[in-house]
């Protein structure tokens, strides 16, 4: 592994791997991630969003035409554990959900993965998918908590307290850390 203490799995499925993050049961502050969505306009803008709260997973994805080909927030990705919070914030909309990450683990699917919440074909080229299980527990497009958006599509904002104590308290949510 690339990573010290961070096992990954190419051979589960074909086209895929996933990485397990060790457990850090010493470590009990709370982390907050910001997952962009990067919502475009139009009938049918929202459903990558709905696809994420179906599916229990928030994610990301890698663009061809992006330099190289790569996807700037591996590492934030790689820090998620189990209790960490990921909220769900809607471009031009504001946030629209809160969820509890379920697993220490990262799955990264490939262009032709038949699992994939986007697809490759139609959705545009977005070589990788970057996912977390998620346990959303609060979601409201109807009356979404405004806030002035972050450029990053997956960053650890723990010490954004402003933001992240008006998101939590506009969805009713505990700031203490209960594992999933």
């Amino acid at each position: 592994s690339a990573c010290p203490g961070i096992e990954e799995s190419f051979a589960s499925r074909p086209g895929a791997w996933e990485v397990r993050m060790p457990e850090e049961s010493e470590n009990t502050k709370l982390r907050v991630f910001w997952c962009n969505t990067n919502r475009g306009g139009g009938a049918g803008a929202n459903s990558l969003e709905q696809r994420m709260y179906a599916r229990s997973f928030a994610a990301a994805w890698s663009f061809a035409d992006h330099p190289a080909g790569t996807f700037n927030y591996t590492d934030h990705m790689r820090r998620i554990r189990r209790g960490d919070m990921i909220i769900m914030y809607a471009m031009r909309v504001g946030v629209i959900t809160v969820g509890q990450v379920k697993e220490s683990r990262l799955e990264v699917l490939l262009e032709n993965h038949l699992d994939r919440l986007r697809d490759y074909a139609t959705e545009g080229e977005n070589v990788e998918e970057w996912r977390v299980p998620v346990q959303w527990l609060a979601w409201n497009e109807g009356n979404p908590c405004v806030v002035n958006p972050l450029s990053g599509t997956f960053i650890e904002i723990t010490d954004h307290a402003d933001r992240v104590n008006a998101v939590f308290q506009h969805f009713a949510i505990e700031r203490t850390p209960n594992p999933a």
